[in-house]
């Protein structure tokens, strides 16, 4: 099931919810660094990576993961968790 820009799947018992949070540009050099040219070259020079997180329900706990690039690679993203997830509790 599709939401939005989120998207809602199921794992045995568990209740799990890809959040996206944008996109922002990156070269294929950057995001692709040490892969084989044979494998990227249908790849743009310049692209725009998406941000994405999984929310994680196993009924008892909800479990967010969230690998990150940090403030030095996204000066503007990282909104959804200090804005959304506030709001909600």
């Amino acid at each position: 099931m599709k939401t939005s820009s989120n998207f809602h799947f199921q794992v045995g018992e568990f209740k799990l919810i890809a959040l996206s949070d944008g996109a922002f540009p990156v070269s294929k050099d950057f995001f692709f660094a040490n892969t084989p040219q044979d494998m990227i070259e249908h790849i743009p020079d310049q692209f725009h990576a998406p941000l994405n997180f999984l929310l994680i329900d196993t009924g008892k706990q909800k479990i967010l993961i969230d690998a990150g690039f940090g403030e030095e690679h996204l000066p503007t993203g990282g909104g959804i968790c200090c804005v959304s997830f506030n709001k909600r509790g």
